[in-house]
């Protein structure tokens, strides 16, 4: 871009309950959720109902903000972030998974990391930038929710179709890492926690 938009990037951990056909088919209906639990050790949980890999395995995903998380500086730091980060925050999430969803049947548990990028406002940036310029970035943790709606909209304006009226295009605005952003995010939950590290 001719100049870099305004993101922050942030670890986040996963935890996969890998799951049996029959406890997938009971869990189906579980609605994708973003909730708030009385745990000190980790906050803003999502989660998702259970999908087949395509290594043909089911697993329920929780993610949630932990202690552990860190932001992410560099492009350096993703990569070591993703090949070398630590367990410890998807370590605090299976019990609180376990808590709430009571007689789990998991065959198996697995880790995985993941980078929440946030933008200033908290919503993406969908926005055009001229010369058959666009941006589309920024999921704010909570992409994987509205994905179909916000790829229809980037869509829409990349094509050139209306954008539709009940939306203003001002939500979605791209804004530039050089500007007054005033950030809308969180602070990491070590810091709203009172953590020191």
């Amino acid at each position: 871009l001719p100049q870099p938009v305004a993101l922050r990037l942030k670890q986040e951990s996963v935890c996969l309950a890998q799951l049996d056909e029959e406890e997938a088919a009971q869990l189906a209906s579980l609605p994708a959720m973003i909730y708030q639990l009385a745990d000190s050790r980790i906050s803003d949980v999502y989660a998702a109902p259970p999908v087949r890999y395509p290594d043909g395995r089911w697993y329920l995903t929780w993610g949630a903000n932990t202690l552990a998380d860190r932001w992410v500086e560099s492009f350096n730091d993703i990569g070591d972030w993703y090949r070398e980060g630590g367990d410890a925050g998807a370590g605090a999430i299976r019990p609180s998974m376990e808590r709430h969803l009571p007689g789990l049947r998991a065959g198996g548990w697995h880790t995985s990391r993941c980078v929440i990028t946030y933008t200033t406002h908290g919503r993406p940036y969908l926005d055009a930038l001229g010369d058959g310029l666009f941006v589309a970035v920024g999921g704010n943790g909570h992409s994987a929710k509205w994905s179909p709606a916000l790829g229809g909209l980037a869509a829409d304006l990349v094509t050139g179709e209306a954008w539709p009226s009940g939306i203003p295009p001002a939500l979605f605005e791209a804004r530039y890492a050089t500007g007054d952003t005033g950030w809308a995010i969180r602070d990491l939950w070590s810091d709203r926690a009172g953590v020191a590290e």
